[in-house]
This record gives C-alpha cells, structure tokens and sequence, in this order.
C-alpha cells in the first residue's frame, strides 16, 4: 500500500465505486435519530434506513423508491449493545466515533451480486493483497433454528481459495442490531496485516493484526421482541459496512488506525495545543507514562463530541447526554493527568475546529454551528474542571497504600459522582490502571440513595402519595385521622375501610367494581403496572413507613374472601395510613375488612430495630460521648446505623461495639416504653435523643433493662447512662434476648465526619459468624506449607473470596485482609530471592551450554531449564546462548505443571525452522497455547505430566530435526 490514500480518497472511492452500480448516494444521518427510540446513537450505516427493511416505509418518503444505496455513515458506539467507550485510548483499534462506509441493496440484489462487488473493490480497485484477506461466513445455530449459509460459501469459492474461508457460529456471523430489530446471517471479511498465513488461525480471536473490515449483512429477518423468534422480513436485503479508519490504515501501511493522516493531524494539534511531548505510539506496558493512551483518548473523543453536538446532542445527566457528558470529563481528566493541562485550561474545546476542517469536506453541516460547538465544550470543560482536581485527590486519597485487588467502596465511587462529577466507568477505568476494581452493587444503591429512589413498592407509593388537597379533602369528609396504636400489638383485626385512594390521576373512588378492573386491564397505566390503590381504614394493625423502619406488609381481604388485598406498603400522610395493593374483588367504603400482618417478617424488623438501640448504646460506650445518632433504616434482615465519628473503626473497635450489644442480648433485659410528657421524657439522665428530630408531646421512651417508671422516679440519676434509652416511635422486642445474636458486616463513610454500619442480627449473624469460622479454617488449610508464587496464587483466590463474601463480620474481614497481606508480601520477598536464583541459575546454564557448543557444535539446542514461569528469564538465556552461537534455540521450564516455552530461530534457518511453528509443535502435546513470530514465539502448557514434559522435549527435537537438513 502506499501514503497516497488519503482518508478523503478512500471515503471518495468507495461512494464512488457503488454510485457506478446504480447506488443512489445518501447523505450520512445525524449521530442521533430521533424517530428510533431503540438506540442512543447512530451505531450502524443502516439505522436511517429500518423503516425499508421493516417493511413501513412511508410510501411518500424520499427513501420510500430506493433500491440500493451507498454512503459513509457518523456513527457512535459508546452507550447501549454496542459500548466501546472503556477500550478506546488502551488498544489500537477501538474508537467511540467512527465511519462506517455502507452499501446497501433493498429487495434488489442479494448474496451473489454483494460478495462478487465487495470482491472487486477490496482487490482491483484498492487492490489489497488478496492472500492477506479471510472471508468467514454463518455456519447456522441449532438455537435460531438456523441451517450453514451454503449459498455464501459458494459464492466465497469463486473468488477465494478455501483454506481462506472461515465458518463461524452466531456470534461472531449472525448480525443483530440491537436486542430487536432487523438482522440477519453475515459474511465478514478479514485483512492479514502479517501475511505469510500469519492470519488463518487468528480470525476473530482480537489480534490487532489480523482486523476485520467489512461485513457483509444478508437481512433477512426481524426479531420484534427481545427474545423472541425471528421472522421473515418483507423482502430480503443486502446491508455492507466497512470501518474507513480500518481500511484506510492497510491502505496507507500502517500498524494502527490511530496512525492514519486524520490522527497526525489531531495528535499534531493536542501536541501544539498541551505542549506536551509528541505522540510515540506505544501501547500497554509500553506506554509507561499513559501519554500516547491520552492522546488517542483525547483525539477520539473530541471527534465523537464535536460531531454529536453539530448534530444536536448536549451534554446532561440523563440518556444520551450523559453519555456526552462522560466522554468529556474522561477527555479532560486524561489531558489533565498524562498531557500537563490545568482542568482550566480549556484545552479540548480548542480541538473542535480542527475536527470541523478535518472532517467538513465529509460532512458540511459541521461548519454551520461550530462557534456553538466550541462554546457548550468549554462550558462543559470549566464545569468540570472546577472539582476534577479536588476529586483526583480524592480518588488517590481513597487508593493510597492499597494492595492490587482493593475494591473501592461503592459509597466512595458514589461521592465521586455525586461530589467531584466523576462517572462511574471514569472511577473504574482509573482502578483497574491502577489493579483495583469498584463495587458495582454497591455503588449503584449508593446511587439511588443519593438520588432519592428507593425499592419498587415506594416507587408506587410515591406515585400515589396523597398530596395536599386529598388529606383535605379527608379532612372536610369528617373522616378521622387512622388509629394505628394497633401496631405495637399487632394481631388481627376489623377495620372500616373509609377511603379508596387511586392517585393524583383518579382521585378518590367510593368501590373497586368490575368496570373498574376492566378499565385499569384494558388502559394500563405505565406509571402503575401493578394497578397499586391506596386503602384507608379507620383503624390499623400496619406499621407505616416511619423514623427509620420499614412499612408492615401483610393480607387485607373481607369475611368470604372474595375480596384479597395483599399489603405491599404502607405511608402516613398527615396521620391517615394508606395501604397500598393490587386489589382483587370488589369493595366499597364502609365495608368491615380482615386486617392481618406478616408477624414473620415484623418479628424480623422488631429484632433489628432494637438492635439500633443497643449498638447506638454500644458506640457511644465504646468511643465515647461525641457519638450521636445520625440516622437509620431497619428492615428485616439487616439495618444501617449512620452516627457521628470523624474516623473509622479499627477491627478491635469494632468487635468490642459487637461484644457490648451480644453481651446485652445475652442478659435477657426486659424492654420498656411508655408514652410521657414530652418535657418529662428530655430530663431523663443519659436518653438519646435525634439531634434536630422533633418528637410528639407526648413521647414515647423506650427502655432496655430499667422501666420507665424508675426512670421518671429519679430522672436525674447517673446511673441512667449505663441503659440504653431512647425516645422512639417503632416497634420493638419485649426482650433484649430477641435478637438472639448479632454482627456488623461493614463500616465505611457516609459523609465527612459521619460514619454507616451495616448490621445482621438472628439466623443471618449466625449464618455470617459460622461463615467467619468456615473461611478462617479454609484459610489457614490453603496457606499451611505454601510459598512463592502458589503462596502468591493463594492468596489472591481467597482475597478474592473473602471480598464477594457480603454477608461477613467486618472486623474479622478486616483482619483477615491484613493476614493475607502479610502472606502477599512474604510470597512476594520469596517470589524476588526465587527470580535472583533463577536468573544466577540461568547465567551458568548458558555459560556451560555455550562452552559445550564450543567444544561440540550443534544446528540447535531443545533444552529444560527451570526457572519458574519465568518466560522472561528463559528469552534473556537464549540471547545469551545465540550471542554467542548464531543456532536456533528453544527453552522449556516446568513448575507445578506449568510448561513454559519460548524460542528463537535465526535469520539463516528461519524459513526453514520458524519459531511460532516450533513452538506450537511442542505445545500441542499438552494441548497448550502458543504465539508469535517466525524469528521468536512463545507458548505455555498447564497441567502437564513428567511424562508429556519429557514428550515435549523430544517434539521439539524432532520438529528442528526435520525442518534442518
């Protein structure tokens, strides 16, 4: 290939080729299509074009007479099924934007007619090395129900030789668009950037070297729900798409697409624009100071956002414009950190024009708006840059001193976002550089806390809150307020039902009859699915969602039960306690109802919320004074404690907090409450109260081991501080003994100077305790007698067990954490001594070969040495040994059943004696993997047998014996 095709030419070229066979050229669409609801970006040629293939094509339309169509489409892969934000910037290939050079043919031409054009123009117009090109195509799914495409491979024939074509299964050769939508069997084609059959096995397998470039779509079918059957299109089409960046990379023989002359001329830019030191080009471990990674980031990304914005995408923090927003702050957090800029700098913006003048010959409409293009990036950018700085320190703060495999809370992912704008896949993308990784679950939860969303039931709960007006309207009925004093004895009952509730969009309903049913199943409401009412009665057994603890859930239904409303939860609005459902039967106002709770479940949240109780106790006994109670939620099986603590708990903290309450459990205290007058209750010696909270008049008290009673006898007694006493409005125990046992699962930072606990209590702190145990004893019986790298092995299996284990004591995590760091850096000071004597051992192994070769010449040397795993220490010998001897050399060490091989063939044998070839001739024995090149390769077997070590060998030995004369 030579450096005259430019990326303007080969775009040119294509367009022009297909307009030649009777394509109609249609301008690219904008990045985003506002008629499909399916996509958040143009991420494929056909997207404009659904409606032809689907069959409703607007007869009036301008593609409505289309039969074949070429073009050179803007595309966006960095949301949705098609997402390759993460790999851009870390390999050669990947990019958020691209073009995407289509032909198409719309119940026009079909298989022969596509392959035998794509044929043409890949070979007699660019005139690719037809022996460096693969052609795969479907080789059917038994799950689809679909048979091989016989058709595509004979058409492949006329053109290909066979060894070059691949058969590959619906991964990589049935194309869908999305998770429904046309698609189809397809036929893809493959550039060998090697040669010499570098390729053939190397097909779809992520080499860098071996890339597809243009895929062959043979649209067929429709799949119109997710997971369900494909059906038969209208008509069958024929949908091409070849990546220009791909195509003009071989074109002008280059390595990578990032070398191509649009990316000079960006990369020239970024250099001009940061002062940075130029763009080298490396890649991986290479790259050791992430520069050329952020400059593929940051000359990606402003493609994708300049385009996106002169299309009409902003940025924002939902849908599509988050995505935008995303882009941007990773752009500018790499140029900040790898090319020198201040976060102010502005420097990103100033990219834009660039991309205008690169890219408007393409597409002119980039030219009509960039001063506002530039004008929302620099917004972007300042509004960004006034935290990033702040949040880096923080992130690094967050990491500092930690071990590979650290797992960054999800509450600190979440204050990065929330805090210092940092999105979650920008968080992850710095851990895993730096070998951490973030919590997902965690991170997410913390999200929607923060956000204000909470589970399902509340979601419907909220939707039909009762606002203002209809707690008015109540009022105005001369409805009473629910009497809920049922709840602290909760056994079933008879209410009156007085109210219907069925949201802001109905209002009010006197019964639930059968039009009614018939209408929410006819007409469902997208905002309530479940068809959830509000049931008010005159008095209640239910908990409503209050101070912290989680609603009642339970079973409402009338004497002969042809009426069934099971409680899914429960709120109070201005002292009237709505019961939310799905109701089943029919009912009217003033109809007595059976109302039972879930005892189970409440007996559960009883437990924990005492608990709260206890440890708030334990905490402030433990720590000291300044302890104060920053909030809660009890559920069933667990509940979180926030309390005022400016740093964490160390482990020994924390197991005595833990070793107070179980003390306290195992006492068997009696718990009291009393409701007293409110002024009475404040001058109780040692109660703990909420800072800020305001309490009823009367209150209630809650008292774990000391009536009331005593308490107001002598209020002022310091005695008191040693009880647990609180003003509380929830359910409780009549024992401390209740909870049976208890434990804290974790402990981190909820906001500065306020620390969460996460807490289990009953069968899942015993079931987290025995855990505990379990994983001590598996510990120390996997660690017994192990060093080096099985030490090191070890320990990260079970760092990696402990951390997925969520239901565990944090103390005890924590300092088993500690002990597997302890075996990590005795592994790694063994793993150092080991590799010294491994590379001492290496040193006089090559000096006594070398005399012996000296004295007695050999064509080649097949040879073990053992060093480890170490391939690096095995390349470095055979240097050694060809330094002195110019003879092919082959290395193979064994440890624990890992084979390691590696070798070297010389420029006088290698065509007869390539070393890829040896080595994979040797592997193969053990069914082991190999790689590389003609002149040095490298493989590795696992669980290898003495006996097929010793037939490794003697492969090796054959396979130069034969290739040498």
């Amino acid at each position: 290939m030579t450096d005259t095709w430019s990326i303007d030419r080969v775009r040119d070229t294509f367009i022009d080729f297909f307009k030649a066979k009777d394509h109609t050229f249609v301008p690219s669409s904008g990045v985003y299509l506002p008629n499909d609801d399916t996509i958040l970006f143009a991420n494929a040629g056909m997207n404009q074009f659904k409606p032809i293939f689907l069959g409703t094509v607007d007869p009036g339309s301008d593609l409505a007479p289309l039969k074949r169509a070429a073009n050179s489409q803007k595309c966006i892969r960095a949301g949705g099924k098609h997402n390759d934000l993460e790999d851009v910037g870390r390999d050669s290939y990947h990019h958020t934007m691209f073009e995407m050079l289509g032909s198409w043919s719309f119940g026009d031409y079909f298989k022969e007619e596509c392959i035998k054009w794509a044929w043409e123009l890949l070979t007699e117009v660019y005139k690719l090395d037809k022996s460096r090109l693969y052609v795969t195509y479907f080789g059917g799914d038994e799950k689809l129900g679909l048979k091989e495409d016989t058709k595509a491979k004979e058409e492949w024939l006329k053109y290909v030789p066979e060894e070059q074509i691949l058969s590959a299964d619906a991964r990589d050769n049935f194309w869908e668009m999305g998770k429904t939508g046309p698609c189809g069997p397809c036929s893809e084609i493959h550039y060998d950037k090697v040669g010499n059959g570098y390729g053939k096995s190397r097909v779809n397998e992520d080499d860098p070297l071996v890339i597809e470039i243009w895929n062959l779509v043979f649209m067929q079918f429709v799949k119109e729900e997710e997971g369900g059957p494909l059906k038969p299109l209208p008509a069958k089409h024929c949908d091409t798409g070849m990546g220009l960046e791909r195509l003009t990379s071989i074109l002008q023989g280059k390595q990578t697409n990032y070398e191509i002359d649009i990316f000079e001329n960006l990369f020239k830019n970024i250099q001009e624009i940061t002062g940075a030191p130029a763009y080298e080009g490396k890649y991986d471990l290479e790259d050791t100071t992430g520069r050329d990674t952020s400059y593929r980031i940051v000359a990606d990304h402003i493609r994708t956002i300049t385009l996106a914005i002169s299309d009409g995408v902003l940025p924002s923090n939902v849908g599509r414009g988050y995505v935008l927003r995303r882009i941007i702050r990773r752009a500018v957090c790499s140029g900040v950190e790898k090319l020198g800029v201040t976060p102010d700098s502005g420097f990103f913006s100033r990219l834009a024009p660039v991309v205008v003048e690169l890219m408007s010959g393409a597409f002119p409409s980039l030219k009509d708006n960039i001063d506002h293009v530039v004008s929302v990036i620099s917004d972007e950018e300042q509004q960004f840059g006034r935290t990033l700085r702040l949040g880096l320190k923080r992130f690094y703060r967050v990491t500092k001193d930690k071990e590979p495999g650290f797992v960054i809370p999800g509450d600190e992912s979440a204050k990065l976002f929330h805090t210092f704008g940092f999105p979650f896949d920008l968080t992850r993308q710095k851990a895993t550089a730096l070998g951490f990784s973030v919590d997902k679950v965690a991170h997410k939860e913390a999200m929607q806390k923060n956000a204000g969303i909470v589970d399902a039931a509340t979601k419907k709960m909220e939707l039909l809150a009762l606002h203002g007006e209809a707690v008015a309207e109540l009022t105005e009925q001369s409805i009473e307020t629910t009497d809920d004093s049922f709840k602290y004895n909760p056994k079933p009952m008879e209410g009156t039902l007085v109210g219907i509730w069925c949201g802001r969009k109905k209002g009010f309903f006197e019964y639930i009859d059968k039009s009614f049913l018939q209408e929410c199943e006819q007409q469902p409401d997208e905002e309530n699915p479940k068809n959830h009412v509000g049931l008010i009665f005159d008095k209640t057994p239910f908990y409503a969602q209050q101070g912290g603890q989680i609603y009642d859930i339970g079973c409402i239904r009338n004497a002969s039960s042809s009426f069934t409303f099971e409680v899914e939860a429960v709120k109070v609005f201005g002292g009237f306690v709505v019961h939310y459902g799905t109701p089943k039967g029919l009912v009217k106002l003033g109809e007595n109802l059976h109302m039972e709770i879930d005892e189970k479940r409440r007996a559960l949240v009883m437990n924990n919320h005492t608990s709260t109780h206890l440890i708030n106790f334990s905490l402030r006994s433990t720590l000291g004074e300044h302890v104060d109670q920053q909030g809660s939620d009890v559920f069933d099986r667990s509940f979180r404690f926030d309390f005022s603590h400016n740093k964490p708990l160390t482990a020994d903290e924390l197991e005595e907090v833990d070793e107070r309450v179980r003390n306290i459990i195992l006492q068997d205290l009696c718990v009291y409450d009393k409701e007293v007058p409110l002024d009475d209750a404040k001058n109780i010696c040692g109660v703990r109260q909420m800072f800020g909270e305001s309490y009823p008049d009367p209150v209630r008290v809650v008292s774990v081991g000391v009536s009331v009673d005593d308490l107001l006898a002598n209020p002022s007694n310091e005695e008191w501080k040693n009880y647990a006493i609180e003003f509380c409005g929830g359910t409780h125990t009549a024992s401390s003994k209740a909870p049976g046992t208890f434990t804290t699962i974790s402990e981190d930072a909820k906001s500065k100077g306020v620390r969460r606990i996460v807490c289990l209590t009953g069968a899942d702190a015993v079931e987290a305790l025995q855990t505990s145990v379990e994983f001590k004893e598996r510990m120390e019986k996997t660690l017994q007698g192990k060093t080096g790298s099985t030490l090191s092995s070890a320990v990260a299996d079970l760092l990696k067990d402990l951390d997925s284990l969520k239901n565990f004591p944090y103390c005890d995590k924590s300092r088993f954490r500690q002990d597997l760091a302890d075996a990590k850096k005795t592994a790694t000071t063994q793993l150092k001594e080991q590799e010294k004597a491994f590379k001492n051992d290496a040193a006089a192994f090559a000096k006594t070969l070398c005399a012996e070769l000296t004295e007695k010449p050999q064509k080649f040397v097949v040879a073990k040495l053992c060093v480890g795993n170490n391939v690096g220490v095995l390349k470095n010998t055979i240097k050694a040994i060809q330094k002195a001897h110019a003879i092919p050399v082959c290395l193979v060490s064994n440890c624990d059943g890992k084979v390691s091989v590696a070798a070297s063939s010389v420029k006088a044998v290698v065509g007869s004696l390539p070393a890829n070839k040896w080595v994979t001739a040797i592997v193969s024995i053990a069914n082991g993997k190999g790689g590389g090149k003609p002149d040095a390769a490298q493989g590795v077997c696992t669980d290898v047998s003495d006996e097929n070590l010793q037939a490794m060998l003697t492969a090796g030995n054959d396979f130069a014996s034969g290739a040498l004369p």
